[in-house]
């Protein structure tokens, strides 16, 4: 029974994983438990995504298959047809944009290739109330986001929120060239601008849950994510997108418990999982364990940007090391051949009616921007 303690542990670190992971020494087994991730997506023109995997053994560097092959349907109560969802990729299954109603009851039912046949059991879908804003403070420790809601209607009272986060990246200077095979190339200007300029890309990985069950009113403001004064985020612009989902209570209490064992654990042998591992299960076999909670409700997003005029004044020079060489094979080679410096620009002149050429160079994390990032700016920069 220890064994499969350890199992479910695992199995839900794959769902909130937000620590270095600790391999503790256990007896091999064949255990293999099915864990999934997703929600039922109501509304209009609503895609739901469902991502099936396979616990592997702790020891294993992988920890997560794909469940590839399986046939997944979202299923109204009542009504005599599903919708059947596609696999996009390996384990993870879309359905074509659809209307799900908040206040109907959906479930998905599972079958895989080796023929068994899961469900969740059927969850009245939720309407998830708009966003309010989503700001910024300056505090004293950094620049902390918050996420502000409320329910008039007093309904929600829990709250799950998700976020991606882009900043923009520029290099201290452009690279005009760059060194290949002993010799200085000049770069095209399309490759010297995707040097200079990039957007670095984050996401959440905490479980941010929320309640306002012991409130008078279901009025709500969460801090979802902090960061430096100083950093690469706050240099030129910054962009957060916060969801937000309405959960229900068997929910919510789902992903705290999740959210407890995975966040304050000190070991294996802290009080582990209780035997609610969510609202998923065998239909020809309850004892068998299954990993998740597939809950239903609309999805309310909302983004901020800050930019660096919007903050108090403060420092912002990098730090570079630089270097130069004179344009010979042997120079550039101990100069730019290892990659840790790339050339920038290079001058030309004459010493005493002779003439010469130098190349100047940086630190290469100071010249090409997509060591930290990616090129491609987004739509709705």
């Amino acid at each position: 029974m220890k064994s499969t303690s350890f199992y479910i542990l695992g199995a839900l670190l794959l769902l909130v994983s937000c620590k270095e992971p600790f391999i503790p020494e256990l007896e091999p087994t064949e255990k293999s438990f099915l864990v999934v991730e997703g929600y039922i997506n109501l509304g209009q023109g609503a895609v739901t995504t469902v991502k099936l995997s396979r616990t592997l053994p702790l020891q294993d560097p992988e920890a997560q298959q794909p469940e590839t092959g399986a046939t997944l349907t979202i299923e109204e109560e009542g009504a005599n047809a599903g919708f059947t969802m596609q696999e996009q990729t390996a384990g993870v299954y879309v359905s074509e944009p659809l209307k799900l109603e908040a206040g109907k009851n959906y479930r998905v039912k599972i079958k895989t290739k080796n023929g068994k046949i899961y469900a969740s059991t059927y969850e009245t879908g939720k309407a998830t109330p708009a966003i309010d804003e989503v700001i910024w403070k300056w505090e004293k420790d950094g620049i902390r986001i918050y996420v502000n809601s409320h329910d008039p209607l007093n309904n929600t009272r829990y709250y799950h929120w998700t976020f991606e986060d882009v900043w923009q990246i520029q290099s201290v200077e452009k690279s005009y060239f760059r060194y290949e095979n002993g010799k200085m190339i000049e770069r095209t200007p399309l490759e010297t601008e995707q040097m200079f300029t990039c957007w670095g890309y984050g996401k959440s990985s905490d479980l941010l849950l929320g309640s306002t069950a012991g409130l008078s009113q279901d009025t709500i403001s969460f801090p979802v994510t902090a960061f430096g004064h100083h950093t690469s985020r706050t240099k030129i612009k910054y962009s957060i997108e916060v969801t937000q989902h309405a959960l229900s209570q068997q929910e919510f209490f789902f992903l705290q418990g999740m959210k407890k064992n995975t966040s304050e654990m000190g070991g294996f042998f802290d009080p582990q999982p209780s035997e609610a591992l969510g609202n998923i299960q065998n239909l020809a076999d309850s004892n068998e364990i299954v990993v998740g909670y597939l809950g239903a409700y609309s999805t309310q997003k909302k983004r901020l940007f800050i930019r660096k005029e919007d903050l108090p004044e403060f420092p912002t020079k990098d730090k570079c090391n630089g270097t130069y060489s004179p344009d010979h094979p042997d120079s550039l080679q101990v100069a730019f051949g290892s990659g840790a410096f790339l050339p920038t620009s290079k001058i030309t002149g004459e010493i005493e009616n002779v003439p010469f050429t130098m190349f100047l160079g940086l630190q290469a994390i100071c010249v090409d921007c997509r060591i930290f990032g990616k090129s491609e700016k987004p739509s709705y920069w």
